[in-house]
């Protein structure tokens, strides 16, 4: 390791930037040097163990999308994805690895109430009681794309990507990730403030992956509640 490399560790998962760091949850080390800053950014906020708003970028996507499809090419397990605020880029992470094909059955992007309902089996009354930004809705989307597609694992998103849009308790920059599988759906409320459009579409992505990752690895789910 280089002298001011950052290296940041989750769940064995590495990222090495020199100069935009991922910050995780768990391990923070950079080799002599003081803690928490960069002697080749010395602007380098300090790491907040607790800060839950970590910083997410394509390329972290992409890992993750990897180690995702290396396991569900392991298990023989398949995927299936239903997206609303991210526009696809979940399924377009996946399909960027090679040999994908043999586990992911398909994706669709519902982004109104009527093709959530037509397609991913969505009821009109969890709608109305919880607004399509929500974690029952993102639950059902979840388990939705799973049966619409006989995979074992499904992901539903929804959110505010922004700017605007925001309601009463939800502001814009949430998202409700979900996951579905053979150990239930779990749902993961996210809030990133403050962020462009884009921003919010990349973080949710990655976070949903990371999710995704965790899945199929039979890992915990931090931040995440059972649903089913």
């Amino acid at each position: 390791i280089l002298e001011g490399q950052l290296l940041f560790r989750r769940d064995g998962l590495l990222a090495r930037q020199f100069r935009s760091p991922v910050l995780y949850n768990s391990e923070f080390r950079i080799p002599n040097s003081e803690f928490g800053r960069s002697p080749i950014n010395p602007n380098l906020k300090r790491y907040k163990p607790k800060e839950k708003d970590n910083i997410m970028t394509n390329e972290n996507a992409k890992t993750l999308a990897v180690r995702v499809v290396a396991r569900l090419l392991e298990t023989g397990k398949t995927l299936a994805t239903a997206e609303s605020c991210t526009g696809g880029l979940i399924a377009a992470r996946v399909t960027d690895v090679p040999g994908c094909s043999a586990i992911f059955l398909g994706g669709c992007v519902t982004y109104t109430n009527e093709i959530k309902q037509k397609l991913l089996g969505g009821k009109a009354e969890t709608l109305a009681a919880h607004t399509v930004y929500s974690a029952p809705v993102a639950a059902q989307m979840a388990a939705g794309a799973a049966a619409l597609a006989g995979a074992e694992y499904g992901v539903g998103i929804t959110g505010i990507a922004g700017p605007t849009g925001g309601l009463p308790g939800i502001p814009v920059g949430t998202v409700f990730i979900a996951i579905h599988g053979p150990q239930g759906t779990f749902v993961r409320r996210a809030v990133w403030t403050n962020r462009s459009r884009q921003d919010v579409r990349i973080r949710a992505a990655t976070a949903a992956l990371d999710m995704l990752r965790r899945a199929v690895q039979n890992l915990p789910q931090p931040d995440a509640v059972r649903y089913a």
